[in-house]
């Protein structure tokens, strides 16, 4: 697989399966718009920093995330934007998130 391959995998496993919500509480704990290096918010996340070793380092370090309150969304209240990009081979990941149905299960 190509790097581009890997991050979309990656992304699609961080806002789908349980075991990387700890990911999304990092990532919605920081400022809206705020954008983070995901190899940070990797750290203690599964097997996330095992994951993100298979990508080139110079693609890894310029692979960011940010969320976005999004209140118009047609799927109604609650949702966000969550996007990811890798600027050094122009890739990027938007995913419409119910970031709050995510928070009311993490209480």
């Amino acid at each position: 697989m190509d790097d581009q391959e890997v991050l979309s995998n990656i992304t699609a496993d961080i806002v789908s399966e349980r075991v990387y919500s700890d990911f999304l509480s990092q990532l919605f704990a920081c400022a809206v718009g705020n954008w983070r290096r995901v190899d940070q918010l990797s750290v203690d996340v599964a097997d996330l920093p095992q994951r993100l070793d298979d990508i080139d380092p110079d693609v890894l370090n310029s692979f960011r995330v940010s969320w976005l309150d999004f209140p118009n969304s047609l799927h109604g209240e609650g949702f966000c934007l969550i996007v990811f990009y890798a600027e050094s081979i122009f890739w990027n990941n938007a995913i419409l998130f119910n970031r709050q149905l995510f928070l009311k299960k993490e209480i």
